[in-house]
């Protein structure tokens, strides 16, 4: 185990090389940590190249940077991506503490700062309990509670699947947590900074936790600080107001789209009125929506008494609709289908509705004018 994750402050240090394997360097010492336990692999360079790669070789860690290296080596992570990745890692040490000791196990977690989330086999988390798991966050933090590390030999863990280690590294904060682990980790729970519960959703296996922490919070803040004066801008109103402000335009949208649906009804039923005061079998609609010749097909279907054929085009599809008053609409489809390929449709007895891809409108009225009579 390297020594160096014991404190994850210590972010450089001047080394030398051992060995070179294929453009990836071992040294006599490293700071940088490599993905491991869920946590992310460390950023930032080796005499000031960075590097893009680290990889374990028989437990020994090689890096490849972009470029040559030389002795001697001066090595640096990035320190906040360090900070946020270690800040992450306790923070959901704490959180398999607190939800063990409700009978529940903590099963998985993502460190990406805009899906940041912990993943327990608690199914159902309430609003009190969120509220409780942030305040129980809170206090952590302020109690400032120290990080103790300690090696025992693997033969003497309790946990069998643990024996075969030399070494088992345990981590502990006071009596918040206490588990093995070789990951980074903060020195005092104080260093997490900060903790926010954003929300919960349900998952396969139980709930999944969405959380700000450390630098997100800050990072978050900002961005919907910006959104919410840009909003302000927009609908010139304050942002104590804008909630009652959206709920009074969604309520007018609400009106505006039964208004519309009811003036869209109202054509049809004037289209519909001037279709039957023809004669002509075959109609030509002109529709401006996907499914309003279907619309009015089903509309017309209760005030015809004889067989009417609807056609229409809509984007490059030709249209159509058979209404047939003694039943014979499908004996029509399937004489259609007959003569054109790539017919597409279905229906009842009465009505069939469908569209014919790769022909005229006036091919499919000519052929429906010699079938209909």
């Amino acid at each position: 185990m390297n020594k160096n994750y014991d404190n994850f402050e210590k972010m450089s240090c001047q080394t030398s090389i051992v060995d070179e394997k294929d453009g990836y360097y071992a040294f006599a010492e490293t700071i940088f940590y490599v993905e491991k336990g869920g946590m992310p692999s460390d950023v930032g360079t080796i005499n000031g190249l960075p590097v893009i790669d680290l990889k374990v070789i028989d437990e020994i860690v090689y890096h490849k940077v972009d470029g040559h290296l030389q002795d001697p080596i001066f090595m640096e992570v990035d320190r906040d991506i360090r900070w946020f990745n270690t800040a992450v890692q306790t923070a959901f040490h704490i959180l398999d503490g607190y939800f063990l000791k409700k009978g529940y196990q903590g099963l998985s977690i993502s460190y990406h700062p805009e899906h940041l989330w912990y993943e327990t086999s608690q199914e159902h988390i309430s609003q009190e309990m969120l509220d409780e798991i942030e305040n129980y966050m809170k206090e952590v933090i302020r109690q400032d509670v120290p990080l103790t590390i300690s090696y025992i030999p693997g033969k003497d863990y309790p946990d069998p699947n643990y024996r075969h280690f030399d070494q088992v590294r345990i981590v502990k904060f006071g009596d918040l947590d206490c588990q093995p682990c070789g990951t980074l980790h903060l020195n005092r729970t104080s260093q997490i900074g900060s903790f926010v519960v954003l929300g919960v959703e349900k998952s396969q296996r139980g709930s999944r936790l969405q959380v700000a922490l450390e630098k997100v919070t800050n990072q978050q803040l900002r961005e919907e600080h910006t959104i919410l004066n840009e909003v302000e801008k927009i609908f010139n109103v304050k942002k104590e107001n804008l909630v009652a402000h959206l709920n009074t335009l969604k309520d007018n949208q609400k009106a505006l789209k039964d208004e519309l649906k009811s003036l869209k009804k109202e054509l049809l039923e004037h289209e519909m009125t001037r279709l039957l005061e023809t004669n002509a079998t075959v109609l030509r609609f002109e529709p401006k929506e996907q499914t309003q010749l279907q619309s009015l097909a089903t509309m017309m279907a209760n005030n015809i008494n004889d067989t009417k054929v609807i056609v229409g085009t809509y984007q490059e599809s030709v249209q159509f609709a058979i209404l047939s008053f003694d039943g014979k609409a499908r004996e029509i489809f399937t004489t259609l289908k007959e003569k054109f390929d790539q017919v597409s449709g279905g229906g009842s007895p009465k009505i069939v509705t469908g569209k014919i891809d790769g022909y005229r409108e006036e091919e499919i009225i000519s052929f429906f004018e010699t079938i209909v009579k």
